[in-house]
């Protein structure tokens, strides 16, 4: 299904005398998955309340791109502009967008950065955030006013939410279904506003299994399915290993297969199958890894790079997670390359581009691991682990203060470790 979005907000105030966009381009398409580009068809158009000699609303249909301009309107003109979206295989699906013009307004919009489109969960995070394209400054105030047959009327702007000026992150199960919500964000006289009908949430449902159910570590490859998936809106799914209270994740995709290795330690695995606005199952899965020899991991831990040279990077950060997590439990007499394990580790870890939490919680998983595995030369290697860390810990700060963006580490280790 296709859904229009119009970027801004419900309502926005745009300055009069100017020419001001009307952008469609975070619209989406639910009928892909996330990975794959939306294909949509636009269709603008727009009505003028106050300028019955509004030529160009006049002209029906005025573009068909994402994206449009419109020319500039008098103090005080009031329009909605439309937005239909569709594809090769549904109907026009339409939004609009209430448009005030005011003499000396500022064209304030509000961005719907996670779970305030089509079905809203209220039992995870909403993330709004409000930009300017001529603000003199950046100060925000953001308000609440509730539809009027809420049970909720009231929020607690400094307790159930983490709002930081320009952004505002509404908590979890903070609405409720059922109700209706604006939040508008003021700058001046100027403002925009988001409208969220908070539903209840559609089914989702599904199974998944190991195949086989036990295996040797670095020898068995393991294939995990998940079928008979049910809901509303394409999903992802992630594989989590619990690692001593470390929640791991080892691969991720939009098919729900996975084939890979994994470590003795995986003794239960979850799926979490999850939609583009955060509502998720999990599904818990039980499997028997036996250990790795020392053999297998001194031949594994040679291919790490070609595999990253190769392009699987995934892959990489999975071996390098899974031979770290066996030496640190073999013992130092039957590895007989143990330091070059860890050097070679490192040296990896120092390449592998940043740009989601979960690169972030993989890659801090390997570094836990180079901690514990002992060797002759653990001064040498504390420094760059400390190094490690501290650029783990700055990449993930960086992650939820802003859009993930692709970083890569830079550490030289062939200096520090013999």
């Amino acid at each position: 299904m296709p859904v229009p979005v119009i970027l801004g907000g419900n309502v926005r105030v745009v300055p009069s005398g100017k020419p001001f966009r009307v952008d469609g381009k975070h619209s989406v398409n639910y009928d892909v998955s996330p990975d794959q580009e939306a294909l949509l068809y636009y269709k603008w158009e727009c009505v003028s309340h106050t300028n019955p000699d509004d030529k160009f609303c006049a002209q029906g249909e005025l573009s068909h791109r994402n994206e449009m301009v419109m020319p500039a309107a008098r103090d005080g003109d009031r329009l909605t502009v439309f937005l239909s979206v569709s594809t090769e295989h549904s109907p026009w699906i339409r939004a609009k967008q209430e448009i005030i013009v005011q003499d000396g307004g500022y064209q304030i919009n509000i961005e719907c950065v996670r779970n305030c489109r089509n079905t809203i969960n209220y039992r995870s995070t909403i993330y709004l955030e409000a930009f300017c394209e001529d603000c003199p400054g950046r100060n925000y105030t953001w308000k609440m006013t509730p539809g009027p047959r809420n049970k909720k009327v009231q929020i607690d702007f400094d307790r159930e939410t983490l709002s930081s000026n320009s952004k505002l992150i509404i908590k979890k199960e903070v609405l409720v279904p059922g109700d209706e919500y604006q939040f508008v964000v003021w700058h001046g006289r100027s403002y925009a506003y988001e409208e969220l009908r908070i539903a209840n949430m559609p089914r989702m449902e599904g199974e998944c299994s190991v195949t086989p159910s036990d295996g040797i570590c670095l020898e068995t490859l393991f294939e995990i399915s998940c079928e008979g998936v049910v809901h509303v809106a394409p999903v992802r799914y992630t594989l989590y290993q619990n690692d001593s209270g470390f929640v791991v994740p080892l691969s991720e995709n939009v098919d729900g297969s996975f084939s890979l290795h994994l470590p003795s330690s995986a003794r239960k695995l979850f799926v979490k199958i999850e939609d583009p606005e955060g509502l998720y199952i999990v599904k818990e899965l039980s499997v028997k890894v036996f250990p790795a020899s020392a053999g297998t991991l001194d031949r594994y831990h040679e291919s790490i790079s070609q595999i990253k040279a190769s392009g699987n990077i995934e892959q990489a950060v999975q071996l390098s997670y899974i031979t770290s997590e066996e030496a640190k439990t073999t013992e130092q007499s039957e590895v007989v390359h143990k330091t070059e394990l860890k050097k070679k580790i490192i040296q990896e870890l120092s390449q592998i581009p940043i740009k989601t939490q979960n690169d972030v919680l993989q890659v801090a998983a390997v570094s836990r691991n180079l901690w514990e595995i002992e060797t002759p030369y653990d001064r040498e290697f504390e420094k760059v682990s400390v190094q490690l860390s501290a650029k783990i810990a700055e990449d993930q700060l960086k992650l939820l203060q802003e859009a993930p963006y692709p970083s890569t580490f830079h550490l030289d280790v062939s200096n520090a470790i013999p």
